[in-house]
């Protein structure tokens, strides 16, 4: 087979039509990729919500261990039972027996 000159050249327009049309495809792509990227981002700077209850933050104000569990027991006894395992009389009375030791 012999080509022309015109043949070649036709030949290497569409290489380059080619060329350029998977060079407009890897940009859309890219630009997706881009735009995804931030979408996770956003996702991930989510609002945390409270990190500390409000009786751990006043440790400061009181600093004793008795006081905070105190005011945990009046503000909140289900917190107060799930903190330390027992509920309030159980606790009462474990302290009475070793507060003597």
């Amino acid at each position: 087979m012999d080509f022309s000159h015109t043949d070649f050249s036709l030949m290497e327009t569409e290489n380059l039509e080619i060329l350029l049309k998977i060079t407009e495809i890897d940009i859309k792509l890219a630009e997706l990729e881009e735009k995804q990227r931030k979408a996770n981002r956003k996702r991930r700077r989510r609002i945390r919500v409270q990190w500390t209850r409000d009786w751990i933050m006043r440790i400061t104000l009181f600093g004793q261990y008795e006081n905070l569990l105190a005011e945990l027991n009046r503000e909140d006894p289900k917190r107060h039972r799930n903190f330390l395992r027992v509920d309030n009389d159980l606790f009462e009375q474990l302290l009475q027996k070793v507060s003597h030791i």
